[in-house]
């Protein structure tokens, strides 16, 4: 995995389908069950917190064009939630469990629902 930072740490199992496309800043942790489809770039941010059985996904579920995830700093994304190919959430996002992000998160967003969608 590219630049794994000080501190950042991966609960097993973990699964990463390319493996040298993630890149983990410090202090970031990721759930135990965590699968990261990284065909293209996925980059996880410092002190961000991944809960358990959450799926990130660089490229489509139809197989398309593969496209980057990228999760800004202080970021919580709650179980069982899956990320899909494109998306970026902004620092100090929150996303509740089962959300199913398919499009970008704000700065300071809640989300929630499948879509997910802001809350308040």
């Amino acid at each position: 995995m590219l630049g794994t930072g000080m501190g950042a740490g991966i609960q097993p199992p973990f699964q990463a389908n390319v493996g040298t496309n993630i890149h983990f800043e410090e202090a970031c942790l990721l759930g135990p069950g965590c699968m990261v489809k990284d065909q293209a770039p996925v980059r996880i941010g410092s002190v961000t917190q991944i809960s358990a059985t959450v799926r990130i996904r660089a490229v489509p579920s139809d197989g398309g064009v593969p496209a980057p995830v990228t999760i800004d700093r202080n970021v919580w994304i709650s179980a069982g939630t899956p990320v899909c190919a494109g998306v970026a959430m902004g620092n100090d996002a929150f996303v509740i469990a089962g959300a199913v992000v398919l499009s970008d998160v704000a700065k300071g967003a809640m989300v929630a629902g499948k879509p997910a969608r802001t809350l308040g």
